[in-house]
Formats: C-alpha cells, sequence, structure tokens
C-alpha cells in the first residue's frame, strides 16, 4: 500500500482565543466486531483539528494484551475501509484469551488539545469460535425438520431459526449467524437474547441480495446486524428494523422505500444518537434517509424527499444525488442539524459527501440549545440544482447555511458549495474555513459592500482562520451573475451581503466564475478544476491527504473537494447497484 504523508501546518496567521477546544475525533469502527482466531483487523480513527493532529495513541486492554500502545502520525488509506485515517492493526495473536476488549485511543493535536476515544471489540486470542449457524429457505425449508448446522436442512421462517440456533448456543444468540435463501420473509414477533454481540441475519452464499427481501415485522434484540439483504417498506409507518433492537447495523443491505413523498417509507425508523450503525447500504425511495446515525460509512442515497441525515454525527465517503421535496412542502436537506430538543452539535464529522441535484437545501446547521463545539466538514461536493423546481414548496436556494446559535472550532476543508448562496452568520471562534469553493458566501454582519467581516479579518480576535478560498462571486467585485435563473428577477446576483472572507495577512482568497466543471454530476470531472484554473494547486500545503474520490494530495493542493485529473470516468463509489431492482 503506498503511504502518503500529510504536511502539517500550522495556524501561522491567528493565534486560538483563550478557551480550549478539542480535536474532532471518531472510531471509524462499527462496534462489537470479532477478530477471529488467527485473524486480524485495521481499526481506525478520523480525526481533524484547526493546528492539525499530531499523533493518535491507541491502546487495547484486557484479554492478556501486553503489546503496549500503538502510535500513528499520518492519516493514510486502510483498505478495510476504503477511507484515509489514522489506522493500525489489531490482531488477534497479540491477546491470550477469548472475549471482550476495549481499545482506547487519544487524539492529540499539534497544541496538544486531545480527545479520548473507546472501542469495544470481541477477540479469540486463546482459541477458535465457532458461531451457530442456521439456514432459512421460505420455499423448501421446514420448521420442524429444520437442523442448526445443517444447510441441506433448512428452515422455513427466521423465528425458527433463531430461537433454534439460540438454543443451541445455551440460551444465547450472541454471534449466531442466520442466513437467508432468497425469498421474502417477515420477523413479526422474533425476538433473541444478545449482549454486547451481533445476531447476524444475512443472504447464503449464492442468494441474489435483491431478492432476499424482509418486509414485515421488526426483530426484537440487543444487538442486530442485517447484512446483505433487501429491507422494504410496504407502506407509511410499516417500518422492519427499529428501536425495537436497541443497537442495528445494516451492512451492505438495499433499503427501498414505499415512495419518498410518503411519511414514514423508510424500511429503517431510528432516532438514536448511539446505537444505529450504516455501512456500504444502498437507500431509494424514502422519505428521511439517516437520522441520527452513530455511524454511517458508504452509504449510497437516490431520490428521496426529505432529509438525507438529520442529527447525524458522523458520515463518511457517501453519496446523495435527486432530492426533491415534490408536491409536499418538508424542508429537504443533504445534511441537517436542529437542536431544538437535543443536545448542541458537538464532535461531529463529514468527510467525503457527494450531494448532487439538489432541490431545496445543502446544509442547513443550526445550534440553539447551546455553543456548538469541535464539528468538521472536509471533502464536502454540494450541488444544487439549476434552476430550482418551480413545482417544490418554499424553495431556499442554499447549499450551506448555518444562521443560527454559536460555534467553536468549525473546520470546513476543501469543500466545493456550488450554485446558491452559502451563509454563515452564525457566530464561531476558533474556525478554520480552508481551500473552499462558495459560489456566494454571504455574511450580514458587516455593511454592504465591505468585502472582508471582522470575523475573518487578519488578526482578529476570534481566533478564526479563512485561507485560501475561491469566491465566484462577490458583491461590487468581480463580474456579475444575473443570468442565473435560481433567483427571483428583483434579486441582485451576487447578492448585498456576498463577501470574501480572508484572514491571510497579504490576501490569499480569489474571485471568479468558470473555474470548476459543472457539466455532468455523473462524471469524475464534475465539481473538478477546469484545465488551467485558478483553484489548482493554490494551497501551498496539504491539510487532507486525499480528495473527495480518494486521489492522493501531495506537497500542494487545488482549493475544492476534488482535485484536477480531467478524467471523464464516472466514479464507482457513485454507480447503482448491478443488483439493485425495485420490488
Amino acid at each position: 500500500m503506498t503511504i502518503f504523508s500529510i504536511a502539517i501546518i500550522f495556524s501561522l496567521f491567528l493565534p486560538s482565543v483563550c478557551f480550549a477546544f478539542k480535536p474532532v475525533a471518531r472510531w471509524d469502527v462499527v462496534p462489537y466486531q470479532r477478530i477471529k482466531y488467527g485473524s486480524s483487523m485495521k481499526i481506525g480513527v478520523i480525526a481533524f483539528s484547526k493546528p492539525g493532529i499530531n499523533r493518535v495513541v491507541i491502546t487495547p486492554s484486557g484479554q492478556g494484551y501486553s503489546g503496549g500502545a500503538k502510535t500513528v502520525t499520518a492519516m493514510t488509506l486502510n483498505d478495510r475501509t476504503g477511507v484515509y485515517e489514522y489506522w493500525t492493526t489489531l490482531s488477534a495473536g497479540e491477546f491470550t484469551g477469548n472475549g471482550a476488549i476495549t481499545v482506547s485511543a487519544v487524539v492529540y493535536d499539534n497544541d496538544n488539545n486531545s480527545r479520548s476515544l473507546s472501542l469495544s471489540l470481541i477477540v479469540e486470542g486463546a482459541s477458535a469460535y465457532s458461531p451457530k449457524v442456521a439456514w432459512v429457505d421460505a420455499t423448501r425449508g421446514n420448521d420442524s425438520t429444520g437442523t442448526v448446522g445443517n444447510q441441506s436442512a433448512p428452515y422455513r421462517t427466521i423465528g425458527a431459526a433463531v430461537a433454534a440456533a439460540q438454543t443451541a448456543n445455551g440460551g444465547s444468540s450472541n454471534g449466531n449467524i442466520i442466513y437467508l435463501q432468497e425469498g421474502t420473509y417477515s420477523v413479526s414477533g422474533v425476538s433473541a437474547n444478545t449482549s454486547s454481540e451481533w445476531l447476524t441475519i444475512t443472504k447464503s452464499a449464492t442468494a441474489d441480495r435483491s431478492k432476499v427481501i424482509i418486509n414485515t415485522g421488526q426483530l426484537r434484540t440487543g444487538y442486530l446486524k442485517y447484512d446483505s439483504v433487501t429491507l422494504q417498506s410496504r407502506g407509511s409507518g410499516l417500518w422492519v428494523a427499529t428501536e425495537a433492537s436497541t443497537r442495528l447495523w445494516t451492512n451492505n443491505c438495499r433499503k427501498i422505500g414505499s415512495g419518498r413523498w410518503v411519511s414514514g417509507s423508510n424500511p429503517v425508523s431510528y432516532s438514536d444518537f448511539d446505537n444505529h450503525y450504516s455501512t456500504n447500504t444502498f437507500t431509494y425511495n424514502v422519505d428521511y434517509a439517516y437520522n441520527r446515525m452513530a455511524l454511517v460509512r458508504g452509504a449510497e442515497i437516490v431520490s428521496i424527499g426529505n432529509d438525507a441525515f438529520e442529527n447525524t454525527p458522523f458520515i463518511v465517503n457517501t453519496t446523495l444525488t435527486d432530492s426533491s421535496n415534490g408536491p409536499t412542502t418538508w424542508h429537504n436537506d443533504a445534511f441537517q442539524i436542529h437542536t431544538t430538543g437535543t443536545p448542541p452539535p458537538d464532535n461531529r464529522i463529514v468527510y467525503n459527501y457527494k450531494a448532487t441535484d439538489l432541490g431545496y437545501e445543502g446544509f442547513f446547521m443550526r445550534s440553539d440549545a447551546g455553543q456548538a463545539t469541535d464539528n468538521a466538514f472536509v471533502n464536502v461536493l454540494v450541488e444544487m440544482r439549476e434552476p430550482p423546481d418551480e413545482s417544490e414548496q418554499g424553495v431556499v436556494f442554499s447549499p450551506l447555511m448555518m444562521n443560527q446559535g454559536t460555534w467553536d472550532h468549525l473546520i470546513i476543508w476543501n469543500c466545493t458549495f456550488t450554485l446558491g448562496t452559502s451563509s454563515l452568520n452564525a457566530t464561531h471562534t476558533n474556525s478554520s474555513i480552508v481551500g473552499n469553493v462558495f459560489w456566494q458566501f454571504l455574511h450580514e454582519g458587516t455593511a454592504v459592500g465591505d468585502p472582508n467581516p471582522a470575523h475573518s479579518e487578519p488578526g482578529n480576535t476570534n481566533g478564526n482562520e479563512y485561507l485560501y478560498n475561491h469566491y465566484m462571486y462577490v458583491y461590487g467585485q468581480g463580474s456579475f451573475c444575473t443570468g442565473y435563473e435560481g433567483y427571483p428577477s428583483n434579486w441582485p446576483c451576487p447578492q448585498w451581503y456576498a463577501k470574501r472572507p480572508d484572514s491571510h495577512p497579504t490576501g490569499s482568497a480569489t474571485i471568479g466564475g468558470g473555474v470548476i466543471d459543472l457539466k455532468d454530476p455523473s462524471l469524475a470531472s464534475f465539481g473538478a478544476p477546469v484545465a488551467n484554473s485558478v483553484l489548482i494547486d493554490r494551497i501551498p500545503f496539504v491539510k487532507v491527504p486525499a480528495d473527495l474520490y480518494g486521489n492522493p494530495r501531495i506537497g500542494k493542493s487545488d482549493i475544492g473537494a476534488i482535485e484536477a485529473s480531467f478524467s471523464e470516468s464516472p466514479p464507482d463509489a457513485i454507480s447503482v447497484p448491478a443488483d439493485f431492482q425495485l420490488k
């Protein structure tokens, strides 16, 4: 594996204000997984901080571990997750016992601010563990003759298979696996005993996941993993996974809704911040895609009617295309933080997120309940539909809106917000806004025509840095965008409060349109700098080691989410799964 180092750049121009912040950091690992005997797992932390990350110290404990701490000093590609992160390898052979372990990580930035994280896993250090397994076949299975561990003697229902495997495992479903042949299944009335380990419901090795469908009922247990199956809604509120499972993990699944303008059309309804995980899952034709998830990695979201993410603190390597509220009055956003009745946003990460063909709003962020702290948005591309769909209700055409509350240690690095107006009117301190493309950047805190708000001027007392950003349109400077169809004819374009904040003592911002490719969102070149663009190699350092598609940044980096490559090949990350079939 090629290793790419990060050039750690200190905040040379602006000191932090007196109170300390913490690095923004999270484990990029679904907990309660098992490291099999003789095997290993690459575990990683994603972390950002205004002064840069110095090191991540990872220390396992339990089950006879004596290997000491593992120190990681650079973000490199973890091929298990497909993410550039601070990772290390944890082997079962480093332990002498079987059972639960705790892995701690302490993240230090270059100002010695730190954040501590904890991860629970299971290891087979002494001997191999064989889970209890059972097969289910909706066509030829028999609940009377089904046999645990015998693929040739499948059960007919999931409930019978779960109960039999649990009995064979001494009354526990910890680690048990239920394999489904192609068919349509119900989990109504099914329950299982689990504690700190997943019960897995998955397709058989030869089955097509689009033909393994669960569309009725809700399995009740503490730890439930759906793997490589289709979860399908039959109508409003007819969910197949909810808080009936205290913790839920969907991996490599298809979530098929019953209509994007139908309330409650997602087959999964979950609202607990800490207990719902999703990896490599495809979501189609739903209202809300994800709500209050602990971790979403590798999600593909297509054709939704409401928010793609609401109050979800950790999003990685994700794509969204086609968001429209249609005949509804829904406030559909690609990402929403709304803190009415919830804690202020703290330690949230959105990293490598491409959201295109949006008809209402991109990022909508507010903190009504108190100060938001330590939040990072990195390698984000937001494309508003142009012009807005006039059939949509109450269109707010904004790729980024942050208008309420106070924010400390807000990071926005290498993002591209195209078409519409980005607005950061909320008060912020100790923040780092570096290397971004803004179509328009609004701030109403200064007079019309003043291009640089006080909070972003060189030497500002808020401790904020605005460096190497590009503003396509600034009021009173450069060209006008009067032909833009997204605004009423009586609105000026640029708007009165379109600014170009810049904290560099000699100036680092640039202005002007025509700098990025906006032709075809399905191509990898979309959102990348065009040939000879002023964005290319503009940042004399690298804060983020790779771009939205994983292309490495070395030495210098381009402004925006995507490095210039001039490739027309569609990125694999946004392809619709080959087995996708709407049932």
